[in-house]
Parts: structure tokens; C-alpha cells; sequence
């Protein structure tokens, strides 16, 4: 099983179509379980505490909502794709499956609840959960290292990520939005 997030970034990009089809293409050898990002949805949360001054709790809840809306949208755009519900759904065994977080992930006391914990860490920690053998990270910018602490530092990965993967390494592959690859997932290795 493999665990993709697709970062909502891609919420605008032409490629947004290609990646979902070469996923669903791959899910064919493999189970995937793609992770939303939270995209304009998250955006709309940060302008809305800007505005309102709620806490980070809150604002990571509904965070978390933000990514269950992109991943709907995603639903709507992959007919073959089925939503998977962490801890709820069981272990996929086959095909092309969408992340959809909901409220009960607010449960879980390992999972911080700031800015710093972005769907980036999420899908590490869900890949963490399912035992995954391969974490892919498609994004809109390359990759300037392959060093994750380097790339936390320049942010292209989120405060959080480095002692999250410590606690438990899963493979990780960097893909460039603009190059759909050919999968198994072998992008740009970090570590």
C-alpha cells in the first residue's frame, strides 16, 4: 500500500487530471490512499482566524475539514475512487482510495494541533498508522534538497515532519506537480 498526498496546491494545476489517472492507473498494481491537501479550503481557514483571532485548535479542526473538502472534490473527479475513513475504514486491499478526515482525528493525542502540522505531516503519520511501504509527496515546487530537515528549514515540508519521520522512517518520494511519473512511486528520494 502506498499513501499520496496531493497537495492542494494542485487545486488549480492542469496536471491536477493527469495525476489523478496515473494514480488510478497505479492503484491497479497497488492500493493507494491519496491524502488532500487543504488548498483554497485551508487558505479561507488561516484568512478567517487572521480575522477573528480563534485559537489553533480550532483552526486545525477545521483544517482538517478543509482537507475533506478537497478530497470530496477529488471523489467527484476520479469515478473509480472510493473514500477511506481513518481509524473507521478497513485496510484497503485494492484500488484508488481518498483520505476524507473527519472530527474523529481530533482524538488522537499524538497529532499536534498548530500550523506546523500541515496534510504533509498527516500523511506521513497516516502511512506511520497503516504501516504503508512508500509515502509520495506531489507537490507544486521541486525539491531543493534531499534532506527533509532542509527541506522543513525552507519550507517545503512543514515544521513537524522531521521528528514525526524520526519516530518511525517510511520511504518517501518528492514528485514535481508538473512531471507526472511512472509508478511504483519512484520520485526524488528524501530522507
Amino acid at each position: 500500500m502506498h499513501i499520496v498526498k496531493l497537495g492542494g496546491s494542485l487545486f488549480t494545476s492542469p496536471r491536477l487530471y493527469a495525476w489523478l489517472q496515473t494514480l488510478q492507473q497505479a492503484s491497479l498494481e497497488t492500493p493507494i490512499i491519496i491524502v488532500p491537501g487543504g488548498g483554497p479550503f485551508a487558505d479561507t481557514v488561516r484568512v478567517a482566524q487572521q480575522n477573528h483571532g480563534f485559537d489553533d485548535e480550532t483552526a486545525h479542526h477545521m483544517a482538517l475539514l478543509a482537507m475533506k473538502q478537497f478530497g470530496l472534490m477529488l471523489l467527484a473527479l476520479s469515478s473509480q475512487a472510493n473514500s477511506f475513513h481513518y481509524p473507521a475504514s478497513q485496510r484497503p486491499e485494492a484500488g484508488l482510495h481518498i483520505w476524507l478526515p473527519d472530527s474523529s482525528m481530533m482524538d488522537f493525542e499524538d497529532i499536534p494541533r498548530h500550523w506546523q502540522m500541515t496534510a504533509d505531516s498527516l500523511a506521513l503519520w497516516l502511512a506511520q498508522q497503516l504501516s504503508a511501504s512508500r509515502l509520495a509527496l506531489i507537490k507544486s515546487i521541486e525539491a531543493n534538497s534531499s534532506n527533509i530537515q532542509l527541506l522543513s528549514e525552507s519550507g517545503g515540508i512543514d515544521a513537524c515532519f522531521p521528528s514525526l519521520y524520526q519516530t518511525a522512517p517510511v520511504e518517501v518520494h518528492w514528485f514535481f506537480e508538473q512531471q507526472p511519473a511512472l509508478f511504483p512511486l519512484h520520485g526524488h528520494l528524501i530522507s
